[in-house]
């Protein structure tokens, strides 16, 4: 799985944090400029055009996110289903709302929005 938004822990290109980009191309081969102990690595382009090379955590979701991210999105869908269970009929909803479908919707918009930016 691989990001939307560029991240680092690294200060040389702290800068671009929070940056949409594109994976140009992967580096697994070593070569004059890339010892084999640091591949894989990736040339990925930013909006503005500019090209850098990245290692995979900048790249890639790790595994321990990747959990998180699946657990609070099982969080935010078990929500908004317990949160459909206790409303009225559908008829009722369109007249006027209950809180409790409205905070299904917000839930749902919240798991909808962690998935896109993962």
């Amino acid at each position: 799985m691989r990001r939307s938004t560029f991240t680092t822990p690294h200060t040389q290109h702290a800068a671009r944090r929070g940056q949409r980009f594109e994976v140009v191309r992967q580096i697994t081969e070593p070569d004059a400029t890339h010892d084999a102990e640091v591949l894989p690595m990736y040339v990925i382009r930013f909006e503005d055009g500019v090209e850098i090379e990245a290692f995979p955590d900048e790249v890639e979701v790790t595994e321990t996110e990747k959990t998180a991210i699946e657990e609070l999105l099982a969080y935010l869908r078990e929500q908004a289903d317990g949160y459909d269970r206790t409303g009225n009929t559908q008829k009722a909803r369109d007249k006027d709302p209950h809180p409790f479908y409205q905070r299904a919707a917000t839930f749902r918009t919240w798991a909808n929005a962690v998935k896109a930016t993962t």
